[in-house]
C-alpha cells in the first residue's frame, strides 16, 4: 500500500499514512523463520531468502536502527569474497519487494545484502545515517576494501541511499571503496508539498502537523531540511542538502521511473510537466530554471545522475542549430531516464526478459568486478571536471 498522494493538502497525506500504519496491525518476531546465526556475516545473522516472513521489527538494531543482512539460499562458502549488492526498499515496503532482483544477482555471483529499517517510524535522515554506518562496517572487511559497491533502491529507498553516500563522502570514507553504482527505481526526487523548515511560519505549521505525521514522512517534504539543507548542522552534506552536495566521481547514480501510477512523478507528470520546456529554454537561451521546489529538486537529481552529461551533450548539439524545443527535451529524457512498465509497486515485478528492469539486472550481472577496477579508476580523473560542472549548476539554483 502506498503512502504517497498527489493531493496538495498535507492532512490527506497524513491520513493515508495513518491508515497504512494501522493496516499493518501488531507484529510478531519471526526472524528464526527466515535465517540462522552465522558469525562471519554482518550482524551475525544470515537470511536464507528475502521472504515476507523476515519480520523487520525483529531484525532492527538497538534503538530501532537500520541493519544490513546477508542473503544466501545455500549458506555455504565465503560470502565476504563476492562483490556486494545492497537492496533498499521504500516506505511501507519490505526487502522482499526486491526479491526478484536479488535472486538474479545472487545467481550471477554477487553477494546480496538487504537493509532492514523502520520505514514509517524513523525519519529518512536517521535511516540514511544508519545505512551509512552499515556500509562502513560492511566495506571495512579486508576482502572488500577497494572493491566496487552496487546499491539497488526503490522509491524513498533511493533518498536513503543517496543520503548515506553523502554522509560517507563527507566523512572521507568513499575513497576507501572502488566504484559505487546506485540504481534508483521510481524515487520521489521531487519531494511533496508541505510546510518548509526554513521559515518561522513553516516550522510553526510543522509543529502542529508533526504529532499526526509518521516520522518516516517528515523528510519527504520538498522544502524539508533534507532537501533544502540544514544550516545548523555540523555535517557539510546536511548543510548543503540532499541533492546539492557533490559526490566524488567514483559514484554514479542511475535513475529510472515507473510508467503508471500517481505515487511518484516523473518528467511527464504533475508539477514536473513544465520541466521539458524549462530545460529547452535553459540550453537554448540560458534562461535559469524556475518553478516550485519539486521541479528544482527533480532537476538537481537529473544533474547529479550518471546519464546527465550524455543528455546534456545531445541537447547542446540541437541547441547549436537553434532548433531545441520541449519535444526534443522530452524525447531525450525518455532515452536517458527511462520509464519502465508498471506502476510504483508492479514495476518491481517486471523482472523477466525483455523488460528494462530485467536488462538492468543483466547489466549488473555482466559487469566485471575486480578486473575492471583499474580501468575505471583511470576514468575518475577525467570525471572530475564533470563533477565541478555539477557544482556550478547546483549553485546556480
Amino acid at each position: 500500500m502506498s503512502i504517497y498522494s498527489r493531493s496538495p493538502a498535507l492532512p490527506i497525506c497524513i491520513a493515508l499514512a495513518l491508515i497504512t500504519c494501522l493496516s499493518r496491525g501488531p507484529r510478531a518476531a519471526h526472524a528464526t523463520v527466515c535465517g540462522s546465526a552465522r558469525p562471519d556475516v554482518p550482524n551475525g545473522w544470515l537470511l536464507h531468502a528475502l521472504s515476507p516472513d523476515c519480520e523487520e521489527e525483529a531484525l532492527l538494531g538497538p534503538g530501532r536502527t537500520a541493519r544490513l543482512y546477508a542473503v544466501s539460499s545455500q549458506g555455504l562458502g565465503d560470502l565476504n569474497s563476492r562483490p556486494p549488492v545492497l537492496l533498499v526498499h521504500g516506505l511501507s515496503g519490505h526487502p522482499a519487494d526486491l526479491r526478484a532482483m536479488g535472486d538474479r544477482l545472487q545467481h550471477a555471483g554477487y553477494q546480496v545484502y538487504a537493509l532492514f529499517f523502520d520505514d514509517m517510524g524513523t525519519r529518512i535522515r536517521e535511516n540514511g545515517a544508519g545505512l551509512a554506518r552499515e556500509v562502513a562496517r560492511l566495506m571495512a572487511h579486508p576482502l572488500r576494501r577497494g572493491r566496487e559497491l552496487h546499491i539497488v533502491a526503490h522509491s524513498a529507498g533511493g533518498l536513503i541511499a543517496r543520503l548515506a553516500l553523502n554522509l560517507l563522502a563527507a566523512e572521507g570514507f568513499l575513497p576507501r571503496l572502488g566504484p559505487v553504482e546506485l540504481y534508483a527505481i521510481d524515487t520521489p526526487w521531487h519531494g511533496y508539498r508541505g510546510p518548509d523548515d526554513q521559515s518561522a511560519l513553516g516550522r510553526l505549521r510543522m509543529g502542529f502537523a508533526r504529532p499526526f505525521m509518521p516520522d518516516g514522512l517528515e523528510d519527504l517534504r520538498a522544502r524539508s531540511a533534507l532537501f533544502a539543507g540544514d544550516p545548523h548542522s555540523k555535517n557539510p552534506s546536511l548543510v548543503r542538502g540532499l541533492l546539492r552536495y557533490p559526490l566524488p566521481s567514483q559514484v554514479r547514480i542511475h535513475l529510472c521511473f515507473a510508467q503508471d501510477g500517481e505515487q511518484v512523478h516523473d518528467y511527464t507528470e504533475g508539477l514536473l510537466t513544465p520541466l521539458s520546456e524549462q530545460i529547452a529554454a535553459y540550453y537554448q537561451s540560458h534562461t535559469p530554471l524556475g518553478g516550485p521546489p519539486q521541479l528544482q529538486n527533480f532537476w538537481l537529481a537529473l544533474v547529479s545522475s550518471a546519464s546527465y552529461f550524455a543528455f546534456q551533450d545531445e541537447l547542446r548539439r540541437i541547441a547549436d542549430h537553434g532548433s531545441l524545443r520541449a519535444a526534443h527535451v522530452k524525447q531525450a529524457l525518455l532515452r536517458h531516464f527511462p520509464r519502465l512498465p508498471g506502476d510504483h509497486q508492479s514495476v518491481l515485478l517486471h523482472a523477466a526478459a525483455p523488460s528494462p528492469l530485467w536488462a538492468l539486472s543483466q547489466r549488473l550481472a555482466a559487469q566485471q568486478t575486480l578486473a575492471a577496477l583499474d580501468d575505471r579508476r583511470d576514468a575518475h580523473a577525467a570525471a572530475d571536471a564533470q563533477r565541478d560542472q555539477r557544482r556550478r549548476l547546483a549553485g546556480a539554483l
